[in-house]
């Protein structure tokens, strides 16, 4: 299911409450590369929007009258477009991860969620870029290890991270950026660079998403630390700059660093 990079991507909102479906369009109208094809109300209005219309987004709500979203989830016609679950119930989460699909939004869904869900998608879509879009930085000797698995620390304001040996206690407001670099993650901070064996989307999923916003493939920036925001550059206070990744999620994500 690949789009042409400036094509919009096509959203289906399957939901029995018309309040939900409108708060779902709502969202999808304030991003100009995103196109909503319509609404539904059940799985056999569904699943013939599908096949004649082949959306590359369905919002899915599990509980409806008769068939459930989860019912849907087994019906899918390949190829399978991205499934994001949107319930008022936690316990669906469980579900979301064994039928594989793209995300979880609980009910109602607030707007960073949902741009963080579909920056998650925006990533799919874009062109491959250089690994590391950072110029003129040096190369450390690498760490050992990922970093320890979050145990709360990183709700309390920071994060531990292992590189040289070491663990590291490292605040976030510390944190400017994050850079990957193969199966490493380049982490500039306050006192210099940590290079840490962790892939960025781990490194992603322990950072809070107030706070740190991917602007890359390759690179998160912690939106407090931004300087200068210009064109598709990214300047931070420590003078360091990186690439946003193409103009339709520089949209996306310029509300994301600027909020």
């Amino acid at each position: 299911m690949k789009k042409d990079l400036f094509s919009s991507l096509r959203c289906l909102v399957v939901d029995d409450e018309p309040k939900a479906q409108q708060a779902l369009a709502r969202l999808i109208s304030e991003m100009s590369w995103l196109e909503l094809l319509g609404c539904c109300s059940n799985v056999p209005q569904a699943l013939e929007i599908i096949v004649n219309h082949r959306p590359d987004i369905i919002f899915l709500d599990v509980e409806m009258p008769g068939l459930t979203g989860l019912d849907l989830l087994k019906s899918l016609p390949p190829p399978r477009p991205h499934v994001i679950l949107v319930t008022a119930y936690k316990e669906y989460a469980l579900d979301a991860f064994e039928y594989d699909v793209t995300d979880f939004l609980l009910k109602p869904v607030s707007w960073p969620r949902f741009i963080k869900t579909i920056l998650k998608i925006s990533v799919k879509h874009q062109p491959h870029f250089p690994d590391d879009p950072v110029a003129g930085e040096s190369e450390d000797s690498p760490g050992e290890r990922r970093a320890p698995a979050g145990t709360g620390a990183e709700r309390q304001g920071y994060a531990w991270l292992r590189s040289d040996k070491k663990f590291h206690r490292i605040p976030h407001q510390h944190i400017y950026a994050l850079v990957a670099l193969k199966d490493y993650v380049k982490i500039y901070y306050t006192e210099g660079m940590l290079l840490v064996r962790e892939n960025l989307g781990g490194m992603e999923e322990r950072l809070p998403d107030t706070d740190f916003v991917r602007i890359h493939r390759s690179c998160i920036v912690n939106r407090h630390a931004v300087k200068t925001i210009e064109g598709n550059m990214v300047k931070m206070i420590d003078g360091s700059e990186y690439l946003i990744a193409d103009r339709l999620r520089r949209e996306m994500i310029l509300r994301l660093l600027t909020r």
